[in-house]
């Protein structure tokens, strides 16, 4: 019996050492859609057409029908954490999205997550009425 103690603490002492840190994603109540907005660096919606993992999480090709900020391009690329653990959103194939999207630069590498309001678009009713028409991103000739 003391021996299965003695073998019990020491794989326990291992455990506690090897496991690596996890922390959960943690939101604040994102902003009200004029205000979400005015502060993304663009915001549009579009259908999921690809999904792939890359070295910084999952890599969204996204076929933009609306745009209201910072998109002219039919097609996009949004980038995501891979899980909701990480704040990733849960993007799906060929579903559609009202996507509050950021990035610095001049040609910006955007993202999204859990704590913006990024949502499937049969969600997304309240935001449309509060942000207006958007534009109509044309197929590129």
């Amino acid at each position: 019996m003391r021996q299965f103690c003695t073998f019990g603490m020491i794989a326990l002492a291992l455990i506690s050492v090897i496991a690596a840190p996890v922390s959960a994603c943690s939101c604040i109540r994102p902003p009200d859609a004029p205000v979400a907005l005015a502060g993304s660096t663009a915001v549009f919606v579009g259908k999921v057409t690809a999904i792939a993992r890359g070295k910084d999480g999952l890599q969204v090709t996204v076929e933009v029908d609306r745009a209201w900020k910072g998109i002219t391009a039919k097609t996009v690329n949004v980038s995501t954490a891979e899980n909701g653990a990480a704040c990733g959103f849960g993007f799906e194939m060929g579903k559609s999205y009202l996507i509050y999207a950021s990035g610095e630069g001049k040609q910006p590498k955007l993202s999204t997550n859990l704590c913006t309001r990024t949502c499937h678009i049969d969600q997304a009713g309240d935001d449309l009425k509060a942000i207006g028409e958007g534009k109509k991103i044309a197929d590129a000739k």
